[in-house]
């Protein structure tokens, strides 16, 4: 309730709390992370979703919330191998699906981005940061159109709020 009132340090005092009180709780950890993440620690919230993922080798949340910590410093490469990583577990997870296609674009890998993101549009048609990403998509292999098309139906569809980050 508190990471939900944006109350990340209290948040994350709790979840420090939970896994002292008993230290092979996964989603403990993913909390924590979670939290520390949203107060700007990601030395911290990258241990924490590692401590997760190490206790349950399957918890794609976890392994994606790495792969989106290394797409925020910038390390891409790292950030697109985690995200292959859940995707081995969970091919259709939307998250994963959308941050390989973010880092692979960043990388100029303009095929895999095209085809993660064809894969997470399938799944989630309207979905703001997809089409967001398929605008930069188009953006970046010269098409306007489809990057106007994209940016619109983003927008339409509550997607405005994104383009400060974008910019």
């Amino acid at each position: 309730l508190k990471a939900r009132a944006g109350q990340y340090e209290d948040a994350a005092k709790e979840y420090q709390i939970a896994v002292e009180g008993n230290p092979y709780m996964a989603v403990a950890y993913y909390g924590l992370g979670n939290a520390r993440r949203n107060s700007g620690r990601f030395d911290e919230a990258f241990l924490a979703y590692r401590m997760a993922a190490r206790m349950y080798p399957d918890y794609y949340e976890a392994i994606t919330a790495m792969g989106q910590l290394y797409f925020l410093v910038g390390q891409q490469e790292d950030a697109a191998e985690k995200f292959r990583d859940a995707l081995e577990i969970e091919p259709t997870y939307v998250f994963a699906l959308r941050g390989l296609a973010a880092s692979c674009l960043r990388m100029n890998r303009l095929d895999e981005a095209r085809e993660a993101l064809e894969r997470a549009l399938e799944l989630e048609p309207d979905s703001a940061p997809g089409l967001l990403t398929l605008a930069k998509y188009h953006a970046r292999i010269g098409d306007e159109e489809g990057a106007a098309n994209a940016l619109v139906r983003s927008i339409d569809i509550g997607g405005d709020a994104l383009l400060k980050e974008a910019l």
